[in-house]
């Protein structure tokens, strides 16, 4: 696995000024801090590596009743090609367009909110 740190953007959902996971419920992220994939059975965290990837996944699911925030983030690659949680498995060719998978992933700025 390379260690490189890469650029990209970062979907979170913000309940009450915490940054959680989009689809992780109890995974939460902090502004310029690492947040490292969760233990026991499950797989990578999801980043999108354009912008324009970001809008066209907010465009499909902008019906689900959150506040979604976009990040600007570093992530470190994962070697892992597909999602996977206790609840189920989502491989490379169903993931959103532009979809990249990490073992970790830090806040940078944030972009914009819906």
């Amino acid at each position: 696995m390379s260690n490189k740190i890469k650029t990209g953007f970062k979907v979170v959902s913000r309940i009450h000024s915490i940054f959680r996971s989009a689809f992780i419920g109890n995974l939460r992220y902090e502004i310029n801090k690492w947040t490292n994939r969760p233990e026991g059975n499950y797989g990578p965290l999801a980043a999108f590596d354009r912008l324009c990837d970001v809008e066209q996944f907010l465009a499909n699911n902008i019906g689900l009743a959150r506040e979604w925030v976009v990040f600007l983030c570093e992530y470190i690659e994962s070697e892992e090609r597909y999602l996977y949680s206790p609840h189920g498995s989502m491989k490379g060719n169903m993931l959103p367009h532009g979809t990249v998978l990490a073992d970790k992933v830090k806040l940078i700025k944030e972009v914009h909110n819906l």
